[in-house]
């Protein structure tokens, strides 16, 4: 878990900078709140620090990128269940 005064909108502006140094995953980190301006700290607990080594191994990625990539190219949208899909469409 991690455990702070941070809104959705801050974590998914977060890159993989911020949480790996080394190879390893920072016990501690500071992110700029968006909305209030802040800095807030916090820290990854033991069990959230292996989650998270855990996904970003699985992921990939540099230091650059977004921890939580957005939708990718292929998002079906709910809507778009409502209707059969043409034969021979894949729609993973």
């Amino acid at each position: 878990m991690i455990d702070s005064k941070l809104r959705g909108c801050d974590l998914v502006q977060m890159k993989i900078g911020d949480f790996v140094s080394g190879g390893q995953i920072r016990t501690r980190a500071i992110v700029m709140q968006r909305k209030a301006g802040r800095p807030v700290q916090f820290e990854r607990l033991p069990d959230a620090r292996a989650s998270l080594l855990a996904w970003l191994e699985r992921r990939g990625g540099t230091v650059d990128e977004f921890v939580f990539p957005g939708p990718v190219a292929h998002f079906v949208s709910a809507g778009a269940f409502a209707y059969p899909a043409p034969s021979g469409t894949d729609v993973r």
